[in-house]
């Protein structure tokens, strides 16, 4: 039995969480030992299931393989404690991780890398003296469960034709997620003369007290009109399991400036729905014209945010947002093809397939 050591953010309902009580099921449900290393805020025991209860109080074992689900620079702190068993798993958006992992990626007890898309990969070996790591790479996708994100019955009565977006949204029009774009295009494309509905969900977890969601959109232009569109906000914090109410749509959009994979727009096409994504990051593994829309854009540099110093991030085009917005609108039943095109591309796209590719990776380590 493979025994695995998971460090990382497991509480909350941010990306990195969402991430590790996935796989970490999946692991689970998949016969491995699974211990998860986190910080535990008080009376989470009531707030966890039997077998995250299980993962969440295993103590460590030496023969464990460690798996660092965050920065590379923590390896250290892994290294103490599992000098010759240990893996980074580097999520990260942008053209390039900070130049000052790399001496942690290239040492020498690290046999592997995972990354979620090639995207990240992408971003590791930019730098010329990262090329001897491209065999060490192993693509580990983010998945969707399939038991939860299903297509959703369409009523037969009239109803306005629904796009829908799930993101945070935290530093207006300098926002990763790009929420700031599509609200943008879409008051400037539509008006309440057209049979139209935006569902934005922003994750409350990227929010502070101080953020005003409706006052940062009006900060960036996007003021309400008697002729606007009609436009749903809900920053309510949603269980898991509730959330295939939030793409019950006709699209699903999402316009951010970068990504390491990008788990919204894969679970809105397990149910059935079209994405239209940004043209860089790690969505482009799984999106495409076939099932979706591309949007270009221009590469800009980060200079708002010094975690991401000298990175570069694509800023889209929100005229041609607009333009693909527009004509999904006039085009149902095309939409609806490529509807169904999505909920073919999302059968592989599981968590239980990134388990096994965990364990195969660990098998060759062995």
């Amino acid at each position: 039995m493979q025994k695995i050591n998971i460090i990382g953010t497991f509480f909350g309902c941010s990306g990195f969480a969402s991430h590790i009580r996935q796989l970490a099921t999946a692991l689970h449900e998949a016969g491995a030992y699974v211990r998860v290393d986190t910080p535990k805020p008080q009376g989470w025991e009531l707030t966890v299931k039997d077998h995250e209860l299980l993962m969440l109080t295993r103590e460590f074992e030496q023969d464990m393989v460690s798996i660092l689900i965050g920065q590379p620079h923590f390896m250290p702190l892994v290294w103490s404690e599992n000098p010759t068993s240990a893996i980074p798993f580097v999520i990260w958006e942008g053209d390039r991780i900070p130049h000052f992992w790399c001496k942690y990626l290239l040492d020498e007890r690290i046999k592997q890398i995972w990354c979620p898309s090639e995207h990240v990969k992408k971003a590791i070996l930019f730098y010329p003296e990262n090329k001897y790591l491209n065999n060490k790479i192993k693509i580990v996708p983010h998945g969707v469960n399939l038991n939860i994100f299903q297509p959703l019955e369409k009523k037969e009565e009239k109803r306005p034709f629904i796009f829908c977006s799930n993101k945070g949204f935290s530093q207006g029009i300098n926002d990763r997620g790009g929420m700031q774009f599509l609200v943008k295009a879409y008051v400037e494309e539509f008006t309440n003369k057209d049979n139209v509905l935006l569902k934005l969900k922003i994750n409350p977890s990227y929010l502070n007290g101080e953020f005003n969601v409706v006052k940062e959109f009006e900060n960036i232009g996007v003021i309400k009109k008697s002729n606007s569109p009609k436009l749903m906000i809900s920053t309510a914090n949603i269980d898991y399991k509730q959330m295939p109410m939030v793409y019950d749509g006709d699209v699903f959009i999402s316009p951010t400036m970068a990504e390491a994979f990008n788990i919204p727009p894969a679970e809105s096409m397990a149910m059935g729905l079209p994405c239209i994504v940004t043209k860089f990051g790690g969505q482009v593994d799984f999106v495409n014209n076939k099932n979706g829309w591309l949007v270009k854009g221009k590469l800009v540099e980060v200079t708002w945010d010094k975690m991401y110093e000298n990175v570069r991030w694509m800023r889209p085009d929100v005229k041609e947002l607009r333009k693909i917005m527009r004509w999904c609108y006039e085009h149902p039943a095309e939409v609806k093809k490529k509807g169904q095109e999505a909920l073919k591309s999302s059968v592989k796209m599981t968590w239980n397939n990134s388990a096994k590719l965990v364990l195969e990776n660990l098998k060759k380590i062995s």
